[in-house]
């Protein structure tokens, strides 16, 4: 089919069809409706028109971050600020890359770092085990933290009778769930893995059952082990970032959410200066340190179960 403009501008028909057109005259446009896909040829071929919305969607992110910023400066003590810094967290390392990610030790979580830290638990221990019924051989507790899988290696006998092993995972809402069951018939035994059904719940205890389908033979269990995730104090830190020199004043603005005994602060130093540490955000610092780079700490603090704090952005108001 070809789309035809009847109106008095020049014709530039558009071929709607499945079957690449005949046509490949330069600057034909073809449209495939079936993969929903769009065409331009060269006088050749027919060429895909890649749309990349990424550099868009980051532009229209720092737009808004400017609008914010702005909003910020206009109703803040800081109202005569000099100059500002601005970085959204599109990244990891920021959509400027301001972030110093070597010495960030806080989880980037898709456009926003959170408090969180990974750790892991293991029991290596190894057993032959002789249950016909679903049977608790280990333990894990005081985990506090998220998990999403865990792991272990899981065996028969040679008797072809089957081995089976589930994980029961204990949440800090006061519920608890399993995973689904993996069994094996192989001796030496199988490396097998256990997905958590609400990798999004806190865990406070894991539980390890076994049981064989014949009461003689053995099931094997050993070398269990998850990582976790877990609430603790953690910081975001960017590179030494230029500035006009010696300021006499800086403000710290960082979107952020925090739950239960979280909180979010600032250090910064000025040039090779000590750290100045603890800073409340949205508050005008006065600052007596030469320099002309700034470098900044966003400080996420909250550590146990419920004591979140994550930043999405930062915006550093300079005054002289």
């Amino acid at each position: 089919m070809v789309v035809v403009n009847e109106g008095m501008f020049p014709i530039f028909p558009v071929y709607v069809s499945d079957t690449e057109p005949k046509d490949k005259s330069s600057g034909k446009i073809w449209y495939k409706s079936s993969t929903k896909q769009t065409y331009i040829a060269d006088g050749t071929i027919y060429n895909e028109l890649i749309s990349d919305n990424d550099f868009v969607i980051k532009a229209t992110q720092q737009n808004m971050l400017n609008i914010k910023r702005n909003s910020i400066a206009s109703g803040s003590n800081l109202n005569d600020y000099d100059e500002a810094l601005v970085d959204i967290f599109t990244d990891s390392d920021g959509i400027d890359n301001t972030i110093d990610t070597g010495n960030t030790d806080a989880r980037f979580n898709t456009d926003r770092y959170e408090n969180k830290k990974s750790s892991t638990k293991q029991n290596l221990t190894s057993g032959d085990y002789y249950h016909t019924t679903a049977t608790v051989i280990k333990t894990f507790n005081n985990i506090n933290g998220l998990v999403e899988q865990v792991t272990n290696i899981l065996g028969g006998s040679w008797h072809n009778a089957t081995g089976y092993c589930y994980m029961r995972f204990y949440y800090d809402d006061a519920t608890d769930d399993v995973s689904s069951t993996q069994s094996e018939t192989d001796y030496n035994g199988i490396s097998k893995t256990y997905v958590n059904p609400n990798p999004n719940k806190t865990v406070t205890q894991i539980e390890v059952y076994v049981w064989t389908s014949n009461g003689s033979n053995r099931v094997l269990e050993r070398n269990t082990s998850f990582d976790y995730n877990y609430n603790d104090d953690c910081i975001v830190q960017t590179n030494a970032l230029s500035i006009i020199a010696d300021p006499v004043g800086v403000q710290i603005f960082c979107t952020n959410a925090t739950t239960g005994n979280g909180s979010v602060d600032f250090d910064f130093k000025i040039g090779s200066n000590n750290w100045q540490t603890g800073n409340a955000l949205n508050e005008k610092i006065v600052n007596s340190d030469t320099g002309s780079t700034i470098t900044l700490k966003l400080n996420l603090n909250g550590s146990g179960a419920g004591n979140t704090a994550e930043a999405s952005d930062y915006v550093v108001f300079l005054y002289y």
